[in-house]
């Protein structure tokens, strides 16, 4: 992707939240220098992994395989005393979709907060992707829901689903959806380095182009700093 690219979804996106009354912490809006200035915290963030992420999952078709995410909190694997769980808000227009993935080590409640119906494709996998051809139960809105492998599951605002590690899911848009949806998720402990697998072969992020300067960086640019 290009970095005047992620640049204009990033100032897009932020604004589109607070149009929709989610509204990020003050730190979403810092540059570089901001974070230098507030060093220590900004290894705190970059080593919780929380703040913007924009990723095209390595397909160079951001509009078709895409999201931007935004990690609110989230806790640190190499501290005990760090937060357990983590909470993300994601951004999908129209007919985007992440693809198929899972993970191993995570726990997830996938909530579609408003503008649209949220889609899902799952199954129970293993290692190897293996498809599982019995049927499984996840919860969906809390309540335990028998499912058919490969069944595409379709959520309202307000609805959310829970995911189990080894489940296979992708997430998508759906087309009939008139304004970018706006999605939850409340996780166990998450780590976007080593806790996404994709059958595909997609990258979990981005590889970018510097066309331009960084306004806004991404989370894991914050390492720059150090």
């Amino acid at each position: 992707m290009l970095r005047s690219e992620i640049n204009q979804i990033i100032k897009n996106s932020k604004s589109y939240f607070n149009k929709n009354n989610f509204y990020l912490p003050p730190w979403s809006s810092w540059t570089l220098n901001d974070w230098k200035k507030n060093i220590n915290f900004a290894k705190i963030a970059y080593e919780s992994q929380i703040g913007w992420d924009v990723t095209d999952f390595g397909k160079n078709n951001f509009q078709k395989e895409g999201a931007v995410l935004f990690c609110i909190r989230n806790g640190n694997k190499k501290s005990k005393k760090s937060t357990t769980y983590c909470e993300k808000l994601l951004l999908l227009m129209p007919n985007q979709k992440i693809p198929f993935h899972f993970h191993k080590r995570k726990t997830e409640d996938i909530i579609n907060k408003c503008n649209g119906v949220l889609e899902l494709g799952l199954y129970a996998s293993n290692n190897q992707f293996y498809k599982k051809k019995e049927s499984f139960i996840l919860n969906i809105d809390s309540k335990p829901t028998r499912i058919k492998p490969n069944t595409k599951i379709f959520l309202k605002p307000g609805q959310s689903i829970t995911i189990k590690p080894y489940f296979c899911h992708y997430l998508k848009s759906s087309n009939k959806n008139k304004k970018n949806l706006i999605v939850g998720e409340v996780s166990s402990l998450n780590d976007d380095c080593c806790d996404n697998y994709f059958p595909d072969k997609n990258l979990r992020f981005s590889k970018i182009e510097e066309d331009e300067k960084i306004n806004i960086p991404l989370w894991r640019e914050l390492s720059l700093l150090f």
